[in-house]
């Protein structure tokens, strides 16, 4: 059987669309919760309606997606109770309030299935797998005018087409271009690389059994939980693509990848940071950004002309050392940054991997189904690729035994 075109996907889409809706349509008018059944079928309509997304993808831009599949937003059914419930917010409303940080998550067409997902039901919703826009998702996206974390700096991302992957590091760059006469011999540049193998790391968590009524008595207790659920899966993302050791199940991350430059402290934290830049200038790298511990960022933030505090401030809106140290490049502060040192770099040489996407999970049965209790889980499965390790510097900003 050959493959199905666009147009056989959408209309089969559109179908499930259909489906669920008619099921959502019918509990609403009736002004009654549910039953099992109609939960069971809203569910599987939305599943294949996930599946068959994916399918679409392969074949339509994600504008043409979206506009096929706006009618799944019309499942909003009331809560159990009958009264207002998640039906414009859903699943969705922490995906929202996320993007405001920088991280896009309810851009993409997944995003608008698991709305629909989300929508079925409180009860419905506690027993199901909703899948969500990858906030980390396999497209590359522009730096923010303002990133807030380091996700937003890692522009460059790459989907998977499985659980092992492989890349080009470059481990040497030299540049020989020269003028050459007619008929003379033209030199030779030299761009070394190596071939690196890794695989995809499931990043996951799960929340402490809660009671089911908590999710039909506070419906902001549901945006709640996915935000926390989502960030902490997206901070461990963040930590490993900085520290990971690249042990076990851990990634190898910017600090344990060999051939990064090195910055040695220069006696003060802002000569020392003047100096990462001037090695980035040397070997020709264009930095997009630092990313400093939280507590580092302050010190230097709070460094003033003398000693005894009565001087003015070194760094910020106007002084010289914004544009003279920093070269008025943005600066994160991340509590993944091991206290002491920070990073310039030129983040669009380090690529984010997605394997599928990222899955909020909701479970009842067993003991959690005898005691009326619903567990949660996020979990995706990621890698990173630090493809020119000479891109970032790794800066000690404390000396000694800091870092």
């Amino acid at each position: 059987m050959g493959r199905r075109s666009s147009v056989q996907i959408k209309a089969e889409l559109a179908a499930e669309v259909k489906k669920a809706t008619a099921i959502a349509d019918r509990w609403d008018a009736e002004n009654r919760e549910p039953t099992q059944v109609e939960r069971e079928e809203a569910r599987a309509s939305v599943e294949r309606a996930n599946r068959l997304n994916s399918e679409l993808k392969k074949a339509k831009t994600e504008e043409e997606i979206k506009k096929a599949i706006e009618p799944l937003e019309r499942l909003g059914p009331p809560t159990m109770n009958g009264g207002p419930g998640w039906s414009h917010n859903g699943l969705s409303g922490a995906w929202r309030k996320t993007e405001a940080t920088g991280d896009a998550w309810a851009s993409g067409t997944a995003d608008q299935l698991s709305k629909a997902a989300g929508q079925v039901g409180v009860k419905a919703l506690t027993f199901g797998a909703v899948e969500v826009a990858a906030p980390l998702s396999g497209d590359p996206v522009t730096l923010p005018s303002a990133p807030r974390r380091i996700t937003d700096l890692l522009v460059s991302r790459k989907p998977l087409g499985g659980p092992v992957f492989s890349f080009l590091r470059m481990i040497a760059r030299e540049n020989n271009a020269a003028p050459v006469p007619d008929g003379g011999l033209k030199p030779t540049s030299r761009f070394s690389f190596e071939n690196v193998e890794d695989r995809a790391r499931v990043v996951a968590h799960v929340s402490e059994p809660l009671p089911l009524r908590y999710f039909e008595d506070y419906t902001n207790l549901v945006r709640f939980l996915e935000t926390e659920m989502f960030n902490g899966v997206l901070t461990t993302i963040e930590a490993q693509a900085i520290a990971g050791d690249g042990v076990g199940e851990n990634f190898t991350g910017i600090l344990h990848t060999s051939g990064v430059v090195n910055v040695a402290f220069a006696g003060d934290p802002l000569r020392t940071l003047r100096r990462a830049r001037t090695e980035m200038e040397m070997l020709a790298e264009s930095p997009t950004a630092w990313v400093f511990h939280p507590r580092d960022l302050e010190s230097v933030d709070l460094m003033r002309e003398n000693s005894n505090e009565s001087g003015g401030f070194l760094v910020g809106s106007g002084q010289l050392a914004e544009s003279n140290v920093f070269g008025n490049l943005p600066r994160v502060a991340s509590a993944v940054v091991p206290q002491g040192t920070a990073i310039l770099a030129d983040w669009r040489q380090a690529t984010l991997l997605s394997l599928g996407s990222l899955v909020l999970d909701a479970d009842k049965s067993g003991d959690n189904f005898t005691h009326n209790l619903v567990q949660l889980r996020a979990e995706g499965r990621y890698g990173i690729a630090v493809q020119r390790p000479q891109a970032f510097a790794v800066i000690d900003i404390q000396g000694g035994d800091g870092r």
